[in-house]
């Protein structure tokens, strides 16, 4: 886990994975442990839950090192097994791979792949915004869909407009 892409990626999904602890301004020790009952998620630490991740079970006791290996296989390297056409994070730009980790991280791998390879296909200009767009219709359709998410609606926003802050800064660093 040496690759700097994947730390900066890292860093901005587990703000909001986990949350941040007012007082010291770093990551809640707790992990962001939670286990409400309306999440599909189910209980989960570090941003994995124990229903993606029955093998880690119990959740609650799931250490950083171990959250950070599973991002880095998971939500970093997995893209390299797809079948048919394979991404690898490291070779995108910046911008685009936070963009597809911090997808697979919220709304899991395969749609993010999905979200990709819906871009590529249309030929957009710009992957990372058409990701960004197709990310926002989807949690638009998903509470339109399902009105018991529409509590987490303001915080999906939310996170979306702190990833595109962080996409223009980013595209700023590498101009």
């Amino acid at each position: 886990m040496d690759t700097n892409n994947f730390l900066k990626a890292l860093q901005f999904s587990l703000k909001w994975e986990v949350g941040i602890d007012k007082k010291t301004g770093k990551l809640r020790e707790d992990g962001g442990y939670t286990d409400d009952p309306t999440d599909r998620g189910g209980a989960t630490k570090w941003g994995i839950s124990e229903k993606a991740h029955p093998e880690l079970a119990p959740i609650a006791d799931l250490t950083f090192e171990k959250a950070c290996d599973v991002y880095y296989k998971e939500y970093w390297q997995v893209y390299q097994n797809f079948l048919g056409f394979p991404v690898d994070l490291d070779t995108l730009p910046l911008d685009l791979a936070v963009v597809m980790f911090d997808t697979g991280v919220n709304l899991e791998p395969r749609r993010a792949y999905g979200f990709w390879r819906v871009s590529v296909d249309q030929k957009a200009k710009d992957l990372t915004k058409a990701m960004l767009g197709l990310r926002d219709k989807h949690y638009f359709d998903l509470v339109t869909l399902h009105s018991e998410q529409k509590k987490y609606y303001n915080g999906w926003v939310n996170r979306m407009n702190d990833l595109k802050k962080y996409v223009d800064v980013i595209k700023a660093e590498e101009a």
